[in-house]
């Protein structure tokens, strides 16, 4: 960047310094441009003069045929009016055909003519303006090219002039060295002091304090990421211990509800055998049904007197009657 500003810099004073000799280069240049222009100008002109010219030679010779066409009819029409080779006198109807070709060529003529008369009048009217539009134009692009004094055309006729001159060429790069000299000195210096040995301990103090910094960063970083680990092992031990801890609850549970199941299933076979036994007695009770003799007791009478009162017993217990 600096040496592009230097640059820069010393070509606009150099511009400045040799602006007398520069004057006549810009002047020469801006003639040549307006003169390659004209060029142009001409070269086009030229182009549409040989367009006009053409067509006028075209227009003379549709005329020159018309011509001759008229020419021929007469001649044709001449030798069926009078007789000759070939034609038969008088006014007949091959007479009238020819003359009828005869007016339709007259008129061919008549037309061809006032075609090649207004591309004539084209051609001169273009010949006549010629010099006039040209002043015209060259008077345009001459206030267009003066101007049109801008850094480019200052450069180019400076670069003329150094090409021409060896004295110039000299001068330019010796001033260009010179301000390049001016703008980089700075930089140069400061570059030669960062070389000597109080800058070299500065530079040394300071990367000890960026690296003790980078160093206690980095251990910091590193206890976070440690600390982070730890954190997730943590999290992941008491996710297991709890879900651990909702399996056992769940077991329990189920043992629970299951004990209480059979428990009510047990409770519930027993109410059935209750209500059966219930129902099976008040059917003995109604219809007087003996109970089923219960297995021989040696203590229990044998006699069947005995067994008679034993009976007349519980009949008048079943009937509510006292014994």
């Amino acid at each position: 960047i600096a040496v592009c500003a230097a640059l820069l810099v010393g070509e606009t004073l150099l511009l400045r310094i040799f602006a007398p000799s520069i004057a006549p280069r810009v002047t020469q240049i801006r003639q040549e441009d307006l003169g390659r222009v004209l060029r142009g100008w001409d070269a086009n002109q030229l182009g549409e003069q040989r367009a006009l010219r053409d067509d006028l030679a075209a227009r003379q010779r549709a005329l020159d045929g018309a011509h001759g066409l008229v020419t021929g009819k007469t001649a044709e029409v001449n030798c069926q009016l009078t007789g000759g080779d070939g034609c038969l006198s008088g006014e007949g109807p091959v007479y009238r055909i020819k003359l009828g070709e005869l007016g339709a060529a007259t008129a061919a003529v008549t037309t061809a003519a006032r075609q090649r008369d207004a591309a004539q009048a084209r051609l001169d009217a273009f010949d006549q303006s010629r010099e006039t539009r040209r002043t015209h134009f060259r008077d345009q692009q001459a206030a267009t090219v003066d101007a049109a004094d801008d850094l480019l055309i200052r450069e180019k006729a400076f670069w003329r002039l150094t090409v021409a001159d060896r004295s110039v060429l000299l001068w330019r790069v010796v001033l260009t060295l010179l301000l390049l000299g001016i703008d980089l000195g700075p930089l140069m210096f400061k570059r030669t002091l960062e070389q000597t040995e109080l800058r070299r301990r500065e530079r040394l103090l300071q990367w000890r304090g960026e690296t003790a910094d980078e160093v206690d960063a980095q251990q910091i970083a590193q206890t976070a990421r440690r600390r982070g680990e730890l954190a997730e092992t943590l999290a992941e031990d008491a996710a297991g211990r709890y879900g651990l801890y909702v399996r056992r609850r769940d077991e329990i549970g189920t043992s629970l509800r299951v004990a209480a199941d059979l428990a009510d299933a047990d409770v519930g076979q027993e109410q059935i055998r209750i209500d059966r036994d219930s129902r099976v007695r008040d059917l003995r009770i109604r219809y007087r049904v003996p109970d089923p003799a219960p297995p021989q007791d040696p203590a229990e009478p044998t006699s069947r007197t005995d067994r008679l009162d034993r009976t007349d017993r519980l009949d008048r217990t079943d009937r509510g009657a006292p014994p």
